[in-house]
């Protein structure tokens, strides 16, 4: 679909965190959105390791399709 730029990619990601069961304060921090309610604010900066496990726990259920060099769809 050429309608589909780069942060397109922003709303399936944060839907399949939000499947994931990863916590919403991590979905945004992932994607760069910034939570503007008055409790963030005691909120700190989430560890490199739990934004890694929020995003090792995303699966596509994807079928691929091999395509070997010089083939052409």
């Amino acid at each position: 679909d050429q309608n589909k730029v780069f942060h397109s990619l922003r709303h399936t990601l944060k839907t399949a965190l939000k499947l994931a069961g990863v916590p919403k304060s991590v979905r945004d921090e992932i994607a760069g959105q910034d939570d503007r309610s008055a409790g963030a604010g005691y909120e700190h900066e989430t560890s490199l390791d739990v934004l890694k496990e929020a995003v090792d726990r995303v699966t596509y259920n994807l079928d691929m399709i091999s395509i070997s060099p010089g083939t052409q769809k």
